[in-house]
């Protein structure tokens, strides 16, 4: 806009200009009509001349500001396309189904509160039991390895739509939400044990200190859908303990960034293994590699982040306690896609190794600083190995590339591999990132969740 101002200030003082020296002419020869006669045309076509430039300048000036309108309005329109893509990228089904099942509860007690005798103990009390139980299914192994399990067998045929196949991973990917939402509107009801043992005792004493026939009472206890629902916690709570041994372990620390550990025993991909020291307290979850589930030893990768990782990179044991029937991760989904890409940074490799290493239409990208010197030769020389080098990238940013874009990388191999879906597990702020681009470019991907 200044340089068009500019330019029009020019424009009208060589005008200026012209008609002072124009008028000069005609005192100089008004002696002749024929001199005052072109002194008059001369003036004209300054007029003229003035007007066109005149016009042509508003012109202009109107298009610039037509242009200025239509960036404006692109700048606010891609602020909101970008305000919306952030809020999808927030609003994963974790949080849909936590809000959902968060809201679900609060309309049931508003209802009860709002009915014509008003709520009774009972009638929070069976809300707060069915809450607890699917708090405490929905974490259970055994319960998670069947949904996933179900879920394969029904929808892995390609007859299914990649749309639908997709969905249905995102929402069992991120069936922790139901944990959090039960958790949540089963309030201060849930504290640990005490919570569990306070609610069994309300239900069987409720039964048992009525004024009606014990007999009587001991058979409404037994046919009580309250106490099933306990029984099943029960349950759900043992289960995952029935399996826990204590079993001898080999741990390789190459450096101080990570630990190599060699647990005993085989796994299909997409597994995920416990450890802890004690057994009683501080379990931590680590994802698996291993050539198939008739190996005799899986690998887990642990990062060195906090006392427990870093106590097991100091001071190495050589027996853990861990749980033989282990959870499904992520990867485990990979069985539902006919071609995928997995992607990862660092110690991110124990999640998706093993799903390169045992279905070959599989693609891996793994990214990070002096990958040999960090992990070991025991884990580059099973990577190597096990994986053909036509599906494997592995790019080391202290090599002479240094760093990749790791979005063109990732869009780059998913289109020349025709892949159907990419698994990515990377820090916190460059999954953000990742997920957000991928959503904007229409890819499907499912990132890391921080939900263990």
């Amino acid at each position: 806009m200044d340089a068009l101002i500019a330019i029009t200030n020019l424009y009208l003082n060589q005008s200026d200009h012209v008609s002072l020296t124009s008028n000069s002419n005609q005192d100089q020869c008004q002696s002749t009509s024929n001199d005052h006669s072109t002194s008059s045309s001369a003036s004209n076509k300054t007029v003229i001349g003035q007007s066109e430039v005149i016009i042509k300048i508003e012109k202009d000036r109107s298009q610039l500001k037509s242009h200025e309108t239509v960036v404006a309005n692109k700048t606010i329109l891609n602020s909101y396309k970008s305000h919306g893509l952030d809020f999808l990228v927030w609003f994963t089904p974790y949080r849909q189904l936590l809000i959902f099942i968060v809201t679900v509860n609060a309309s049931i007690v508003l209802s009860i509160l709002c009915g014509p005798l008003g709520g009774t103990s009972r009638d929070f009390s069976l809300e707060v039991t069915l809450n607890i139980f699917v708090a405490i299914a929905i974490r259970n192994e055994w319960v998670i390895r069947f949904i996933y399990w179900v879920s394969i067998k029904l929808f892995s045929s390609s007859r299914v739509p990649i749309i639908v196949r997709k969905h249905i991973v995102g929402l069992l990917y991120h069936i922790g939400g139901l944990h959090s939402g039960c958790g949540i509107s089963s309030l201060f009801w849930f504290v640990g044990w005490l919570g569990i043992i306070c609610t069994l005792l309300f239900v069987i004493l409720g039964h048992l200190l009525s004024k009606t026939n014990p007999i009587q009472n001991m058979m409404d206890v037994i046919l009580d859908v309250q106490f099933w629902l306990m029984i099943m916690i029960l349950f759900c709570i043992l289960s995952s303990w029935v399996t826990t041994r204590r079993v001898d372990v080999e741990c390789f620390a190459s450096s101080k960034k990570a630990t190599v550990i060699k647990v005993p025993g085989g796994l299909t991909s997409g597994l995920h293994t416990r450890i802890s020291r004690g057994g009683l307290k501080e379990w931590h979850i680590f994802g698996s590699i291993s050539e198939g589930k008739h190996s005799n030893c899986h690998y887990i990768v642990a990062a060195v982040q906090g006392d427990f990782t870093g106590n097991l990179n100091s001071d190495q044991p050589t027996r853990l306690y861990t749980k033989l029937y282990k959870p499904a991760g992520l990867p485990y989904f990979s069985r539902m896609f006919k071609r995928g890409v997995a992607i990862c940074t660092g110690s991110g490799i124990g999640a998706v190794a093993s799903t390169c290493i045992q279905h070959s239409d599989w693609f891996l990208i793994w990214i990070g600083p002096d990958l040999q010197n960090t992990y070991g030769s025991e884990l580059m020389n099973l990577i190597e190995d096990k994986i053909p080098k036509d599906r494997r990238l592995i790019w080391d940013t202290r090599g002479p590339l240094g760093r990749p874009d790791v979005f063109l990388l990732l869009s780059n191999t998913y289109k020349d591999w025709n892949a159907e879906v990419v698994l990515f597990i990377g820090s916190p702020a460059l999954n953000k990132s990742i997920l957000r681009s991928s959503r904007e470019h229409k890819i499907p991907l499912f990132g890391s969740i921080w939900d263990a």
